[in-house]
């Protein structure tokens, strides 16, 4: 599984950095932007639905007659939480 470092000159390889070896090159730091940025778009994804989820969730819960009286009925009930009314 693991290899063992016998040789000077293999420990002195794994000591430095990659940037500092021949032939191989650091991860490119956009990488990371990239990561972070995708991070950031999973989160605000998530936070749509769950305002969505909590919005079907509350106008479920009502009775027939109050929504009525608000001008929906229980078919509209996922379009106005996933879009808001549309007029």
């Amino acid at each position: 599984m693991f290899k063992t470092i016998t040789s000077a000159s293999e420990r002195s390889w794994a000591a430095t950095p990659p940037s500092a070896r021949s032939g191989e090159s650091a991860p490119a730091p956009k990488i990371w932007s990239w990561i972070a940025s995708g991070l950031r778009s999973y989160r605000a994804s998530r936070a749509v639905h769950r305002r969505y989820r909590r919005g079907r969730y509350e106008l479920e819960r009502l009775d027939d007659r109050i929504l009525k009286d608000i001008g929906l009925t229980r078919s509209e009930i996922n379009r106005v939480a996933r879009h808001g009314r549309l007029f």
